[in-house]
């Protein structure tokens, strides 16, 4: 079975836009390998763009989880806009029955949604990033497709 997932990277200054494409699922997992080299430099805010994302499993969920908590360690700012349905209910499903060692022993009113992070808008308040005029397209982008097995 092969997946067609890739990761569009495009910089802008201290921004990077993130369009993941096709279904993120346990076979998208190479798909997120280049994306350790674009958490760094001078970026302050990630912008990952789900609109080509019809389809979401666990270990996709997971991937957005460690890219939010790798940018999180980083101080960069990680906004993901455009969800579809599917994949926008694993999210309501997750944050109704938690996930496994995640807030366990809490009641629900206090425990906090484990998807709080990725359903942020770009409306909340977020660090200043540094103005710059420079934009440039990244080296990294991974516009191939990868096809397992």
């Amino acid at each position: 079975m092969g997946s067609d997932f890739h990761i569009e990277v495009r910089h802008y200054g201290p921004t990077v836009h993130l369009t993941p494409v096709g279904a993120l699922d346990v076979g998208a997992a190479p798909g997120f390998d280049p994306l350790r080299y674009v958490l760094g430099g001078d970026v302050c805010v990630v912008v990952c763009d789900m609109r080509h994302v019809p389809f979401m499993d666990l270990p996709g969920l997971h991937r957005l989880l460690d890219l939010g908590r790798r940018a999180r360690a980083r101080g960069i700012a990680l906004f993901v806009c455009n969800w579809r349905r599917q994949p926008l209910c694993l999210l309501d499903r997750i944050d109704e029955v938690g996930l496994p060692g995640a807030d366990r022993g809490r009641p629900a009113g206090l425990r906090r949604a484990v998807t709080h992070d990725l359903r942020r808008t770009l409306a909340t308040p977020g660090p200043d990033p540094a103005p710059s005029p420079v934009s440039r397209a990244s080296p990294l982008r991974t516009t191939e497709p990868f096809r397992a097995g």
